[in-house]
Formats: C-alpha cells, sequence, structure tokens
C-alpha cells in the first residue's frame, strides 16, 4: 500500500495539527452553544484531539507513536 501513497511529512503532520485543533475547538463551542447531548460530543472530541496530540508529538520529537497508551507513557 505504501507504493501507493505519498510519505507523510513534516508539513503533513504540521498541517493536521492545526486543521484538527480548529476543528475540536468549533465542535466544543457548537456543543457548547447548541447541544443538549454533550456526553456524547465529547466523546467523539476525545478521540480527536489524540490525532492532533499524536502528530504535535512527532513535531517536537520526530517520533511516530500508534497508540493511545504509547502516547500516555511519554
Amino acid at each position: 500500500m505504501q507504493a501507493f501513497l505519498p510519505e507523510f511529512t513534516r508539513q503533513d503532520a504540521d498541517d493536521s495539527v492545526k486543521c484538527g485543533a480548529e476543528a475540536v475547538f468549533h465542535a466544543a463551542i457548537h456543543n457548547f452553544l447548541y447541544t443538549n447531548n454533550s456526553a456524547a460530543i465529547l466523546a467523539g472530541l476525545y478521540k480527536s484531539i489524540f490525532f492532533v496530540l499524536r502528530n504535535e508529538y512527532y513535531l517536537e520529537t520526530g517520533e511516530f507513536i500508534h497508540g493511545k497508551k504509547e502516547l500516555l507513557n511519554k
């Protein structure tokens, strides 16, 4: 599969962090203002923020983390 996909670059990680953080922020504000089912929305946001934090960690260290437990141990 790697033969068909371009290599993941630092710019890709940077773009992912910026876009992901903006999306989480927007969803959190929208949830606060307009939604009554906050628990379900927040559960989804926790999952989304993992991907943001994983790419931020990659930008800071150059090490790619594959799972949540691995990131928590850092």
